[in-house]
């Protein structure tokens, strides 16, 4: 059971990768790794082993690939899934569901207290 929710984890990480860009073949001059990625968003293709781009960005400050493009390529794949995170911290910051959380909170501890005084 183990390995099937450690392929599972690896599926859905490997699933949220494939979302900014592609695998193709190929091999890294730093690693010689044979698996390179393409990033859609900023034009460039990287390695994911070593993390490292494979083309340099350009001098035009103008340019809408380069110009946003961060140091390293695994920081361009965070930023870009980011909104998932935003969405988890709206939903912890809910009034509704802490409110709520509060609310059965209070209620278990009110059943444990009376629990705790029939019993004496």
């Amino acid at each position: 059971m183990r390995n099937h929710k450690r392929y599972s984890k690896y599926l859905a990480k490997l699933r949220q990768i494939k979302k900014h860009g592609n695998f193709y073949r190929g091999v890294c001059p730093y690693c010689n790794n044979e698996n390179l990625f393409f990033n859609y968003q900023y034009d460039a293709e990287c390695c994911l082993e070593c993390d490292t781009w494979l083309v340099s960005a350009c001098n035009d400050k103008n340019c809408p690939f380069c110009s946003k493009r961060p140091p390293v390529p695994s920081q361009a794949i965070w930023l870009e899934s980011k909104i998932n995170t935003d969405r988890k911290n709206f939903f912890i910051t809910n009034f509704q569901h802490k409110s709520e959380g509060e609310m059965r909170h209070r209620m278990k501890q009110q059943k444990i207290q009376l629990w705790q005084s029939k019993r004496r």
